[in-house]
């Protein structure tokens, strides 16, 4: 079980330092340097992460490294998976609202452009954390329709994908 804790701190230092380095290439000093600290919350989140990811059962992702984190069969994780996105505006979830379930859907809200660069950082670092071989734009391209975003923040996000990454 240590070697969970263990695998799990080298992922995330390895998660942290990619995410900042693009962060900073962008000129976002300060998230860079503060992306994911709440992934450092031992009983919220760092011990249902590494338990998920690194036991003998580990998730079900597709080739560019996607899963569903709020199906995940793990309740632990899931209760860490949605206190992450809601202390870190970087992940789209963070912009969504559940409506009232007489009414039901999702209201989703535009994401301030920050989020948004730090959200494609965030993809190019867990990337290469995984050495994944593909890049945020690629990831993107793959995954969309996973994705929800208000439409002002998808033609942000395409743009900025299209204009730092090439096909």
């Amino acid at each position: 079980m240590l070697k969970w804790y263990f695998n799990y701190s080298k992922y995330l230092f390895t998660h942290r330092f990619s995410v900042m380095l693009a962060c900073w290439r962008h000129g976002l000093y300060w998230r860079g340097i503060k992306h994911d600290l709440s992934k450092l919350n031992l009983k919220k989140e760092f011990i249902p992460y590494a338990r998920f990811f690194y036991s003998d059962t580990k998730p079900i992702r597709n080739s560019t490294g996607y899963y569903k984190p709020h199906d995940s069969g793990n309740s632990d994780f899931e209760k860490a998976w949605f206190h992450h996105a809601r202390k870190n505006s970087h992940h789209w979830q963070y912009h969504c609202v559940p409506k009232d379930k007489d009414v039901g859907g999702i209201t989703v809200h535009e994401m301030p452009e920050k989020d948004i660069l730090e959200m494609i950082c965030d993809w190019e670092g867990a990337g290469k954390a995984q050495n994944a071989t593909t890049n945020p734009r690629q990831w993107y391209e793959i995954n969309r329709h996973h994705l929800l975003f208000h439409p002002i923040t998808k033609l942000l996000l395409e743009n900025k994908l299209e204009e730092w990454y090439e096909k």
